[in-house]
């Protein structure tokens, strides 16, 4: 049965299990026409549904037999006019050529004739521009998109660049800039460069494909001159720019050696010779060598103000410091590109670097897994975010304990190691008041103040696990001797080496407290010191661990609610606050990542109401500014709590700019 029968039919309100039997007894649109009124009247029962059903079979018949005969007629018309061009007259009853006969017959009439041959090929052109660290493409809405053009195919790499330019670039000028302040090249869709004699008929006898795709790609050239730095960047060693006879240059330094007697040179990252184009006297952009970026833009004598970019090999503690004598530095900036699920060791071989000092702006960009970098301006969002990833990391794998952590001696941490640790931590507590909250008190405090102010007892308890502790805390409070081999186990699993007794059992906790939490890091404590010596002081210290920490109750006073809202947004509002006060520890962490960046209390978080509904509606949050947009199209509590925490357990928040 045809489905507009099968329609028709649900409109006229005949039963679905007549339809059913009709379909399996296989009645159609040709059977309808062909039964007789008794037939039809075993499965239609009233008679105008019958008469109705015949009338649009009739018609449906009616139209197909048209169609046919028309498309009949034309395929006739298209024999002739075929017949007439080969001059030739063939009978109707003659059976024609296949389709693949008529094209093999085309091919040999055309073999040989350099007339039907082409002369050109068409390709898709398109623009990526140089910018936040990557290639991206231009979009049509910019000056920019991707449009196919007509070239012919004896085209090289030079032809291509002034067949884009022209294509883009409206008397020199465009979205990006002048084409005189921008590098030109061309590359293929796998960003290949093309070869600077090739031409597009070979490319594509080459690559053997129907379409070929390119792209004019632009960066824009350095404003740090050559003749410049030379001039004016004056090193601790009297460093400068030593020609070579190829026309290229390095930055030697004699203190640093390399490999075999070779110089070291101006990040190491950056290759030994960095060769100037023969048009032009500037130095090349150094964005191509990321590792971390260092931008200093200095004041030089006369007044003007250059900026100076060069990159830094994070795990290099001896690369080159420039001197800039006479010249005030106006701004020191050093950006640092971190790898989703890497943060750790990046940041710790980042701040490893001496050239990051406490004068030093430091930002961040964030990798994701799949190798893009992630669509996000940082103005604090994507460092709380980063530090948060670090910390997290490093509780899992550079420190022991359950609710009060301690790092713990590694092979592959030295003093270097540690010491950027603790340089971290200044950093986070400077710019953002962030601070692990989840080391030992005693042991920071270690660090900061010089001793211990906590109980060392009291944090042993919370360093070891619930049940030791409960077992512990009983003995201590009411000794039994039917505890004794339990706890006599725990002691020595922390190398207990004393006889115990229900007069000494406080002391020896006492010592294995102050032996896990301050004997054995006591390599860690002294890297941390050389930076957190006098960080705060003892009441700014207590304060982190009772501030930060977020609660139930302490998040709520964060939470900051527009004076005049609807009635709607009040029901989100109510909403909101008993989500918040049916968070767990863990699920705290989360809801103040989602909205900060960070899972500690270090800012107020602005709710906004947003009218979103369907598919669309979502939870946003903008970590740099801490605002929290909630769509006011909820029901009820369940739905709302139910989108939440969908949100919060998903652990895949990716970071955009709107």
């Amino acid at each position: 049965m045809e489905e507009k029968l099968e329609e028709f039919l649900e409109e006229r309100g005949i039963p679905i299990g007549v339809i059913t039997e009709m379909k399996h007894q296989k009645i159609d649109i040709e059977a309808v026409i062909e039964m007789s009124n008794e037939d039809l009247a075993k499965y239609v029962t009233k008679l105008g549904d019958r008469c109705a059903i015949r009338r649009f079979c009739a018609k449906d018949n009616s139209q197909s037999m048209k169609g046919k005969a028309k498309k009949s007629s034309l395929l006739e018309k298209l024999k002739k006019k075929l017949n007439k061009r080969s001059g030739t007259q063939q009978d109707d009853s003659v059976s024609t050529e296949s389709e693949e006969e008529c094209q093999d017959k085309r091919r040999k009439t055309l073999k040989g004739n350099s007339n039907a041959m082409k002369d050109g090929r068409t390709i898709k052109m398109g623009w990526k521009h140089f910018e936040r660290l990557e290639y991206i493409q231009v979009r049509s809405d910019k000056g920019g998109g991707t449009d196919d053009i007509f070239v012919p195919k004896s085209f090289t790499k030079l032809d291509l660049i002034a067949k884009a330019k022209s294509m883009f670039f409206q008397d020199g000028l465009s979205a990006k800039g002048h084409e005189d302040d921008l590098e030109f090249d061309i590359t293929d869709f796998r960003s290949q460069p093309l070869d600077d004699t090739t031409t597009i008929g070979e490319l594509f006898e080459k690559t053997n494909r129907r379409n070929l795709r390119y792209y004019l790609f632009t960066k824009a050239k350095s404003k740090v001159s050559a003749k410049k730095f030379e001039r004016n960047a004056q090193q601790t060693h009297n460093v400068k720019l030593n020609d070579t006879e190829d026309g290229t240059f390095n930055v030697p330094d004699p203190d640093i050696p390399g490999p075999s007697g070779l110089t070291s040179t101006l990040g190491s990252c950056m290759p030994s010779h960095i060769p100037l184009d023969s048009d032009s006297d500037t130095l090349p952009d150094l964005s191509d060598y990321l590792g971390c970026v260092r931008t200093l833009k200095v004041e030089l004598p006369d007044g003007t103000q250059e900026d100076v970019i060069y990159n830094i090999e994070p795990d290099d503690s001896g690369v080159i410091q420039l001197n800039f004598e006479n010249q005030e530095i106006l701004r020191d900036e050093i950006l640092i590109r971190v790898h989703r699920g890497h943060a750790l060791n990046e940041l710790v071989e980042a701040f490893s670097n001496t050239l990051i000092s406490e004068n030093t702006k430091v930002k961040f960009q964030m990798v994701l897994p799949n190798g893009n970098i992630e669509a996000a301006q940082d103005e604090g969002g994507v460092t709380r975010d980063c530090l948060t990833e670090f910390w997290e990391s490093f509780y899992a794998t550079c420190t022991l304990g359950r609710d009060s952590k301690v790092p713990y001696l590694r092979h592959d941490y030295g003093h270097l190691q540690w010491e950027a640790v603790g340089k971290i931590i200044k950093f986070g507590y400077k710019e953002f008041g962030y601070f692990p909250v989840e080391i030992a008190k005693p042991f920071i405090e270690y660090c900061v103040l010089g001793e211990a102010k906590t109980d060392l007892k009291q944090t042993f308890f919370s360093y070891i696990s619930p049940s030791e502790a409960s077992l512990l805390q009983q003995a201590l409070t009411e000794y039994r001797d039917e505890d004794l081999d339990e706890v006599n186990d725990i002691l020595q699993s922390y190398d207990c080496r004393r006889l115990l007794k229900p007069e000494n059992i406080e002391t020896i906790v006492q010592e294995i407290a102050h032996k896990e939490i301050v004997q054995k890091p006591m390599f860690v404590i002294d890297s941390f010191k050389v930076h957190l010596s006098g960080l705060m002081t003892e009441t700014k210290l207590l304060e982190c661990y009772t501030k930060l920490i977020p609660t139930n109750r302490s998040l709520l006073t964060k939470i900051c609610f527009p004076e005049n809202i609807s009635e709607k947004e009040t029901e989100m509002k109510k909403y909101l606050q008993r989500f918040i006060r049916e968070l767990d520890k863990e699920a705290l962490g989360k809801f103040l990542r989602f909205c900060t960046g960070s899972n500690l209390l270090l800012k107020e978080i602005a709710v906004r109401f947003i009218q979103i509904d369907g598919f669309a509606r979502r939870f946003i949050a903008h970590t740099c500014g801490c605002i929290l947009e909630i769509p006011d199209s909820y029901e009820n509590y369940v739905e709302f709590r139910s989108e939440f925490t969908s949100v919060l357990k998903s652990d895949v928040w990716v970071m955009d700019i709107d």
